[in-house]
């Protein structure tokens, strides 16, 4: 008999055990955690992996009666049934039952960029994936959007593209809570405990998000976490914060667990690879915009504290730009300041300083302080930084050296090109004369 039609026979007999015996909660625990594997010489063949169920079946002679009073009842025969252990039959072709991951099977490897910030972790995350249980807890740690769930989520659909029939499961502190509390109301926590024993990698996100009131919960992680790894199972954890203050939110019990294993750590993106972030999420959209240096350089240098917030900045642009068609055959850099809204900001200087002079004209020019500090070499840049040189010259009359350092140039060589450059630029335009007695003024007036 088919495994379909084997499943439909049983879920029948299952049922008819239910309206027999008016008792729905031992069955219906035997619908999730058994399978009928085999029906051959008039016996019924059940498997299950939950211990619970196979202890309830063993002591409890009735149960067996009113299994194969059912089967009579839908196939008008003698059935004999026979329930045992799935890690001790032997018949061909068992029906493992399987979990939902809960992943998001988008969140690989493959699309992680990896930079200065995460390469380490990435490195051993990705080992444990194809080594479960060497090394185990793993404490993943860093501040909100820095990349953990991504990474934490790889894990688990590497495991599953290797081994399809791992057990893996993925969800949020918080979801663990629910999980619990339901299994509680129902009063199924050794099923759910036995649910969690048998998986081969446990993925807790946001550990923090575990409340001091879950007392509960935390009771139930605590003996779930000790029988995985105890049976070598890979356990890996992230928060937003490290062990030493989760002591405030969780029982000490647990955070001293944590530190048993290996901790890592995620750190923000530096600009490089935030720009390598930005392409990335670029070329996977199925539209392929084309975006110009300065743009990226734009979005990277002011997003790169937070993956999620640079993710939605590139949403929000590529969204602009499917609805003004007319304005971005590519986007530029005026493109992504529109679609971001971003206004010139009011900036208010107490004291004049070189730091005060980068500040002013990072504002005026819409770019960051890193960026004019940067080696980077695009016009949007490039010349905004000649301009804040110049003006360090001329109003603090710092020497060319000085200003080197100011800027992390070797020599002063690059700060005297500057300063002509844009002496030149003043003879030349008179309407960029204008624009340079205008910031003189400005910046005047906070002296």
């Amino acid at each position: 008999m088919l495994d379909k039609k084997l499943n439909e026979l049983w879920t029948k007999v299952l049922e008819q055990t239910i309206i027999a015996t008016n008792s729905s909660g031992i069955f219906k625990n035997f619908n999730k955690f058994t399978t009928l594997t085999k029906l051959e010489d008039n016996i019924a063949y059940i498997t299950s992996y939950n211990s619970l169920c196979l202890a309830i079946y063993n002591n409890d002679p009735n149960i067996k009666v009113h299994l194969e009073n059912a089967f009579y009842e839908i196939l008008q025969e003698n059935i004999t049934v026979i329930m045992e252990s799935i890690k001790n039959i032997k018949i061909e072709n068992a029906y493992i039952p399987t979990i939902k991951s809960e992943l998001n099977k988008n969140l690989t490897f493959d699309q992680f960029v990896i930079g200065k910030n995460n390469e380490m972790p990435y490195n051993i995350l990705l080992h444990a994936s194809n080594n479960l249980g060497e090394h185990t807890p793993i404490f993943l740690y860093g501040d909100p959007g820095v990349g953990k769930t991504h990474l934490l989520s790889s894990v688990g659909n590497e495991l599953l593209r290797n081994h399809p029939n791992s057990k893996v499961l993925y969800l949020s502190a918080t979801s663990f809570s629910n999980r619990v509390s339901d299994a509680n109301n129902n009063k199924t926590i050794a099923e759910l405990k036995q649910f969690f024993f048998d998986l081969d990698l446990l993925l807790i996100d946001d550990i923090q998000t575990f409340k001091s009131t879950h007392e509960l919960a935390q009771n139930i992680f605590f003996e779930i976490f000790n029988e995985l790894i105890a049976n070598r199972k890979q356990i890996i954890i992230t928060s937003d914060t490290t062990q030493d203050k989760l002591k405030n939110i969780l029982h000490g019990r647990l955070t001293s667990r944590f530190k048993s294993g290996i901790t890592l750590i995620v750190k923000s993106p530096e600009v490089e690879t935030a720009k390598k972030i930005v392409i990335k999420k670029i070329s996977n959209n199925k539209n392929n915009p084309i975006f110009n240096e300065e743009a990226i350089d734009y979005i990277a240098n002011n997003f790169n504290n937070d993956i999620r917030g640079l993710e939605g900045a590139i949403n929000t642009i590529l969204l602009y730009a499917i609805y003004n068609p007319e304005k971005t055959n590519s986007i530029s850099l005026d493109i992504v300041l529109s679609a971001l809204n971003q206004e010139e900001e009011t900036i208010t200087i107490e004291t004049l300083s070189p730091e005060a002079i980068k500040k002013f004209i990072a504002s005026k020019y819409h770019i960051t302080i890193k960026q004019l500090e940067s080696k980077t070499r695009t016009k949007n840049i490039l010349y905004p930084r000649h301009i804040a040189i110049y003006l360090t010259r001329v109003l603090l009359n710092l020497s060319y050296e000085n200003i080197a350092d100011i800027y992390n140039k070797k020599d002063h060589t690059t700060i005297v090109n500057s300063i002509k450059r844009i002496e030149q630029d003043i003879i030349k335009d008179i309407k960029f004369k204008n624009l340079i007695e205008q910031f003189k003024t400005e910046l005047n007036n906070v002296q």
